[in-house]
Formats: C-alpha cells, structure tokens, sequence
C-alpha cells in the first residue's frame, strides 16, 4: 500500500478516506486506485525528479493524483482552472511538466495550452473513462494497472505558483515535501502540523475553496495523511456549507474572511438553522478580515477561529486562536515555532513593539524557500539567508502579537504621509451599502495620490455614494485616510482564494482625472480609432471594467437619455481568442452580440433571430442552412461576375474625375454581388445602402441620430422587401441564395418567416457594411502609405497576402459582444454571471505579442493570424468572398494605383462598432 497511508489501512481500511460530490472511497479503495495511479505514472516514463501539472477540480482523483506524486518522487504543479490557454501553456513550459492530468470540463483550453507550450508535456490523461481533445482516458487505464503496493516508493513534492500580481506568475519551492526524502521526514512534518498548527488527525476536515491555493492544500492534504477524513465540496455556496458542516460533522475547515462576508449576509432564518456543534477550530486566512466582522463570527459560531499568518512561500508563520484574538483584536496572532516576526524601518533597523515596518520573517535553521527559473525574485525576499518576507508592513505589541496594515506595495503616500488600505477598508466594509471594497492610490496632480475606494454595492445601495460613505468613513478616520473619490463596479477582482488583485484595480483606475478616448463612445471614432487606447489598455489593463457614456435617444415621445450597464473590454490577442473560443461560458445569445442593451423585451427577441446572436444548436441550423454557399469552392464560382463588376468600376473612376471613393467605388462592388448572390435587381441597391446606413449608423448624426422609431421603420421596411422577395421565390424558385434560403429543410423544419428576414438582413448589411469599409479604408492606407503601395503595384507582394494585412490594418468589424452565463474569469479578472464582455478585434489585431511592429502596414506579412474575421463557432460566413472581392478589385486597380490621390478630408462614421469612413473625396492622376 503507499506508506503514508499504510497505518489507515492496515486498521481494517473500512473507514471513510474521502467524500466527494460523486460519492464516498474508504482507505483500503483510496490505497489500491493511488497504487494504480503510480503504476500508471511509471508506465508513461515519469519518475524521481519529473513534475506533473494538473487542472483538475475538487474532486476525489485530484487527491489520488497528489497522493501518487508523494509516492513516486514527482512534483506536482496545481494550475488555476480559471486560467486561459495561453497561462496554462505557461507554467506547463516554465514548471518543465512532463505530465498534464485533466478533468473533461477544462479539457479543451487544456488542449490548446499544451499546443501552445514549449518543452516535453506528452503524457496527457483526462478523468473518467472518455478520451477528450487530444487527452487519454485515465479510467480504461488504471483499470489495466496493478493495484500491488509498489515497490520503489520515494517521496514526490509540490510546486505552486503565484498569481503573478507583479509579473508572470512563479513557481514556489518551499521544502514542505523535498523530493527522493525519505517518508519520515513527511511523518515528522505531519506531527508538527498537528501538534503546532492543530491540524486534526482522525477528524472530519471541509475543503470548500480551490484545492490548488497553499492554504487550502496544505490543510486538507496533511489532515489526510493523519487519517482524518476529507469531504470536498466543488465550490462555495453559502447555505450549502453549513448544511454541510452540520450533515458530516465537520469538526475543522479552512475559510477566508469574503466567505465569512458571505456566511453574515445569509438570511436570519438560515443562519439560525445551523447548529456547528460538530466544530473544533476554523482556520482563516488569504487576506484581511475586518475586527467586525470576525467578532460577528466568533459570536455566531463560538471561539473556533484560528488566524493564521502565512503564504505559498513560508506557510503557516503565525497563529492566533478566538480568545487570544479578543485580547488582541486585528492581530494576526504570535510566531509558531521555527518563525520569528521581525519588523524592520525603511532604513533596515529593527523597530521596537508599536512602531510599523516591513514584516520578516527568520528561522532558526535558516530554513527558506526559492523562485522556480528566478533566482532575482528569490533575492529580492530575502534579507539574508533565512530571512524573508512576503511583503507586508505591520507592527508587534509588547506581547509579540503581530498587526498587519497592508501590503508595502499597497500602500498609498498622499501629501507625504503614508495611508494604509487595509485600516480604511475595515471601515467601509461594515456598511450596509457595501458588498465589498478595495482601497488603491490613484494619481494626484498635489498630492501624488489620492485615496480612492472601488466597491461593489448591495441592490439597494444609494445612487449617490459619496454622500452616504463619505460621513460614515469620517467617524472613523481622520481626514487624510477617507476616500477622496468611490467607483463602483460590479464584481471586484479576487481570485477564488479570495486574495484580491490589487494589481489589476491599480492598472484599470490609474487614469482616474486623466482624459482618455472613451472606447464606448460612438463619437470617439469619428477621429478613428484611438489606437494608442487600445495600446495602453493591451499594456496596462487588459480586461478593464469600462463605463458606458449617457447617450441621447429621440422618438414622438421626446428624447431620453441612457447609460448602458458597462461591460469589461477584453483588448489582448489572446484574451479575445479565449473568450471567442468559449461559448458555454460567454453567450451571444443572453443580451445579443451588441454592445448596447436591447431596449426591450421585443428588441432582444428580434436580435436573437440574427445569426450574430445565436448559439448553440439553433445557431448550427441556421448556418448550416447557407454555410455551403460561402465555401471557398463556391465562391469561386463567383469569380467572373465579381470581376466583371470591378473592371466596370475601376474603368468608370479612373477617368481623372474627382469620385467619392465610398459611394461611388467600394459601396458599389459588395452591392452589386449582393444583387448577384441573392437575386434582386441591381436597382434596387440604393435600398441596400439606406438601410445599412440606417441601422449601422444609428447613433451617428447624418445617418442615424439616435431615432429610435426610425431604426424601427428601417427594419419594418427591409423586411417587408425581403418578405415579398421570399414570397416570390417559394412560388418560383431560381438558383439565387433567396431561393435556397425559403425553400431549404434542417431536420425537416424550414426557416419561419422572421427566421428569414432577419438572416436576409445580416447578409445584407454584413456583406455591405465589412466590404465596404475593408475597401476604402485600404485605399486610404495605400495612399498614406506609398512605399508598401508601391511594393504591391511592383509585384513584390503577392495581392492575396497584401489582401490579409489590408483586412489586419482596416478591421472593419471592431468589436463584438458576449455575455458571460456563469461566474468565470479571463485572465485573472473575476467575471460575474450576467457580464457583458466585449472582445475588441481592431485591438488584438495590434498586439506587439503576435505582430510584430504592429502599428506599421506591410502587405508582405506572412503569416497573418488576424482575428477581423472572428474566431470560433463565430467565424464569419462571408470571409471568402470579401476577401475574393478585394483581391479582385485591387487586381483591377493596379495599372492605376499609384495615381490615386485623395482631393479632401475623410469623414468618417460615429460608431463604435463599425471602423468606416462615410466620404472620401479622390481622384486618379
């Protein structure tokens, strides 16, 4: 049997080792599948000294990973399941991981991480008994494996990375577990965690937060190996936790202050409903918790608290139990033996007991821990060898107990004196109106920084803040300490730990008095795009909670004006691949794939008929209804009509007269293969073109200007075109796209009539509106730029390769709405169900991390893994063919380029979605 776990099962082996939401194991069934598991694992070629990363969930066989991992001499790697890709592919590559075990829920992002990774991670296992994205069912081939005790067994260890608040995330070797020990040095370790730190042996021990946090693991994992039992929940929910606690007889758990926020907000009835009398001791830590609402705790549940002081590098340096802490409020508690609390001045000399400082730690036997690949951030911690810190200011009393005040790199200097969030925060929380809150500097012109206060509020909060927490802060704190300025967004950055991202609140509000083009204003563009925005933004807020501007609505009723709820803009290239790639978390479907709110119920149930909007299967069947028309092989078919337009076209401009090359040049080609496509008299564009205008240019003042009953009417009005169209084609069917459309069957059902129109109107106006703009926005950057011009007319690019910048450098559609259905998170940033997340593709097609020199056109790049198309079940239909109408007309086009020269200012397009310009005056010669 494994030997850590050999005296449980030498007992008889019949008691419970681990329940899970799938059921209960015994300790003789743990013993036999972790044997299996290590038999597995040197089946694929890993042994001593080799790492093995897991995205895994808190679930039964995440314990029999790690359980075999200490068995076999192999370091284990938690990895976030939160984590994206692109950030899984990273600490896969840096951790050096020869292994990576998943559950079938992370599977896919897992699969594209390892494409991604660099190194030798080939042995890819997923749970459960089917294979997925490229990973090997585990169940079929434990089920092969001998369930002897091994023979060989050496110890294995662990290796967790930060959340990389100041840069990428880092590998922690603390020396908890040492790799190739022997199991004494674990049975040494194991009595000193029951004896100094109280971890029960032979209880019944709550994991309720993510396993691969420190604390979490620690505690529930050396509570196993001294034989208590383990109930693991997947994920918090309140209620759920003290039926639980109650149901199992839950004697020790570890919590962190947001769920005891959480516990206090229950209704009265539940909260009185829960007995605890099963528990000894609750472990806390993973950040502040507020004087009141831990005594709030202790009068609910008892004096079973235990503080702690600790993180991933150190562990646990501190602990403080209820009663204690009620002699000591806000303490952290007292060095635990090996630790001493040292607190050292700016100018590095000890300070005595009342005086605030940077917080080290020092061990006795110089005993430390080190940064995977760092060895300058192992440095910069320590002040000699075994002395460190983690980073945090405090102060001792005359007792020795330790109080924290925050982070050093947290801490705001206004005016010269030093404020600390953590003292503030303690305030806010225990308003009513205040779900939670994180104080941050921002920057001030007088002071250098000011205090600020970002909150999340409960539904009943007042509209006006300031008026409400400002004189309820002042009671508390002088002056200088309250906050200068609240903003309120919806969810806070914590990860699920609870540690709060202070790093990401600090990027996102660092332009707070600052002016900024504002990204969700439509007006904004009609400059361009502001892509040195969106570059500071790629920098230095990624995913950043974004206001919506109040804009003005007209209609026979008068004008109103709205604000929209404000959504996270996600400007990184692999940020918005994520999101596009994960529609079971980000829906088009919820509120549409635009950015303003539908207005009303109607309004949403009518942007639900647009293929934009759809998901799942009912998105399948509609595009696979036209989805062969738009193939490569079709659209060739188009060629010669497609150049027969454009040779029509570049002979009618390039006469010497002055052409609006908008109108008159690149509105004209997409139109006229509109008519061609789907069947109706080329007279008829004019019509096209309005309604385009209309409904794309809603919010700008010539086309649209915010006429709500006019955007209605333009609807009405192409769908009863197209109704009558329809009508005409089921009668008399040709081989247009209408008659295929009216007349095609998917699973025997046909499309309804609003089904129709509204699929006829998205080609209308996709086919116009992106060719359009990819048009004249290339002619534009051809003329302003005339060396890369010159190298297409030469022949020294290929058009088709010329053609994919030109869509890069363009982007015609700039952005597109989801809305996230669950609680999730893109790249560190907590998202909330019910989110709206818009992903920007004209930003990610500037991104230095995929392009280089990104802000220069070159029409030879190659390759050119642009996103203007999209990404996913989202792709767009139509990519072939405007990339074949474009190609073709600057076919047509290149015995004249070079004297093409615009006679006057562009005017562009008040839109926030569709990069276009309205007029551009030019002439040839």
């Amino acid at each position: 049997m494994p030997a850590l776990l050999n005296d449980y099962i030498a007992e008889g082996g019949a008691g419970t080792a681990i329940v899970d939401e799938a059921g209960a194991v015994g300790w003789r069934l743990l013993g036999e599948r972790v044997n299996r598991w290590i038999a597995l694992l040197r089946d694929r070629g890993l042994g001593e000294g080799d790492r093995l990363a897991c995205v895994l969930g808190n679930r039964r066989e995440t314990f029999e990973v790690l359980l075999a991992c200490l068995h076999s001499g192999i370091t284990v790697v938690p990895i976030n399941w939160h984590l994206t890709d692109p950030e899984i592919a990273y600490i896969v590559s840096d951790s050096g991981s020869k292994a990576l075990v998943v559950e079938p829920s992370y599977a896919d992002t897992a699969g594209r991480a390892v494409a991604r990774s660099t190194g030798e991670c080939t042995t890819l296992l997923v749970t459960g008994s089917m294979a997925e994205s490229g990973f090997e069912a585990v169940e079929p081939l434990l089920a092969l494996m001998s369930a002897a005790e091994p023979e060989g067994q050496t110890c294995g260890a662990t290796m967790l990375y930060t959340s990389g608040t100041t840069g990428a995330p880092k590998g922690v070797v603390n020396g908890l577990f040492v790799v190739g020990a022997p199991f004494s040095r674990v049975a040494k370790l194991t009595r000193y965690a029951h004896v100094v730190l109280d971890v029960p042996s032979r209880e019944r021990c709550l994991l309720d937060g993510p396993w691969y946090h420190s604390s979490q693991l620690f505690f529930s994992l050396l509570g196993l190996l001294l034989g208590s039992t383990l109930v693991i929940r997947r994920s918090f929910d309140p209620e759920s936790t003290l039926d639980i606690i109650d149901r199992e007889r839950i004697t020790a758990a570890h919590l962190v202050p947001t769920q005891f926020i959480r516990l206090l907000r229950l209704p009265a009835e539940v909260r009185e409903r829960f007995s605890g009398a099963s528990l000894g001791r609750v472990w806390h830590g993973g950040g502040p918790c507020s004087p009141d609402v831990k005594r709030r705790m202790i009068d609910w549940w008892g004096p079973v608290l235990t503080e702690y002081y600790g993180a991933t590098e150190g562990g646990a340096v501190t602990l403080t139990g209820s009663r204690d802490w009620l002699a000591h409020p806000g303490s952290v508690g007292k060095a635990v033996p090996p630790n001493e609390i040292v607190i050292l001045g700016e100018d590095g000399t000890p300070q005595p007991p009342g005086a605030t400082g940077q917080v080290f730690v020092r061990r006795a036997k110089g005993q430390s821990f080190s940064y995977h690949n760092a060895p300058e951030k192992t440095r910069s911690a320590h002040l000699e060898p075994g002395t460190f810190t983690f980073g945090d200011v405090g102060h001792l009393d005359e007792d020795g107990f330790l109080y924290l005040t925050g982070r050093a790199q947290d801490m705001i200097v206004s005016g010269g004196v030093n404020v600390y969030p953590a003292e503030i925060e303690a305030v806010l929380i225990n308003h009513p109106a205040v779900q939670d809150v994180a104080v941050i500097g921002v920057p001030d012109d007088e002071f250098g920084e000011r205090v600020a206060a970002v909150v999340e509020v409960t539904a009943d909060a007042p509209e006006d803040l300031f008026a409400v927490l400002d004189p309820f802060c002042r009671k508390s704190l002088a002056g200088f300490k309250t906050p200068r300025s609240y903003h309120v967004i919806p969810r806070l950055p914590r990860e699920a730990t609870g540690k709060l991202r202070k790093d990401v609140l600090r990027k996102s509000f660092a332009a707070i008095g600052i002016e900024r083009p504002d990204i969700a204003h439509p007006a904004t563009f009609a400059d361009g795009v502001p892509h040195a925005e969106f570059a500071r933004r790629r920098e230095t807020e990624p995913v950043a909670w974004t206001p919506e501007p109040l804009l003005t609505r007209h209609s026979s009723a008068g004008s109103t004006t709205q604000r929209g709820s404000g959504y996270w803009a996600v400007t990184r290239y692999d940020d918005v691949y994520s999101v596009s790639r994960r529609p079971e978390e980000f829906s088009s479907a919820a509120k549409g794939a635009f950015l303003p709110d539908p207005r009303t119920p109607g309004d949403l149930k009518q942007t639900r008929q647009l293929l934009v909007s759809m998901d799942g299967p009912e998105h399948v069947r509609i595009r696979r209804l036209v989805a062969t028309v738009f193939t490569p092989k079709s659209v060739r078919g188009l060629s010669d009509s497609i150049a027969g337009h454009a040779r029509r076209l570049v002979e009618k401009v390039t006469d010497g007269a002055e052409f609006d090359a908008v109108a008159d040049f690149a509105a004209e080609l997409p139109l006229l293969v509109l008519c061609d496509l789907l069947g109706f008299p080329p007279e008829d564009r004019h019509l096209l073109y309005r309604w385009s205008n209309a409904l794309v240019g809603f919010d700008d003042p010539e086309f649209g200007s915010g006429d709500v009953e006019a955007y209605r009417r333009t609807f009405a009005e192409a769908f009863a075109y197209a109704m009558k169209l329809g009508l005409n084609r089921r009668e008399t069917p040709t081989d247009d796209l209408i008659s295929r459309l009216v007349n095609a069957e998917f699973d025997g059902k046909r499309l309804s009539d609003r089904e129709f129109c509204s699929f006829w109107l998205l080609l209308v106006v996709a086919g116009n509106e992106t060719t359009r703009h990819l048009i004249s926005g290339s002619l534009e950057a051809l003329v302003n730029n005339p060396a890369e011009r010159d190298r297409l007319v030469s022949g020294e690019v290929p058009v088709a390769t010329a053609v994919d910048e030109l869509i890069r450098w363009v982007t015609p559609i700039m952005q597109f709405r989801r809305t996230a259905v669950r609680d999730t998170e893109i790249a560190g940033q907590p998202v909330a169900e019910g989110d709206k997340v818009v992903v920007y593709y004209t930003s990610a097609n500037r991104d230095p991390a995929v392009f280089t020199d990104p802000d220069r056109l070159d029409l030879g790049r190659d390759p050119n893994p642009h996103l203007s198309f999209g990404i996913g079940p989202h792709f767009c239909l139509g990519a072939h063919l405007a990339r074949l109408e474009m190609a073709t007309l600057l076919t047509e086009l290149l015995p004249h380029l070079s004297r093409l020269r615009l006679t006057g200012p562009v005017t562009r397009l008040e839109s926030n979605f569709v990069n276009g310009a309205k007029s551009m005056p030019a002439r040839f010669g």
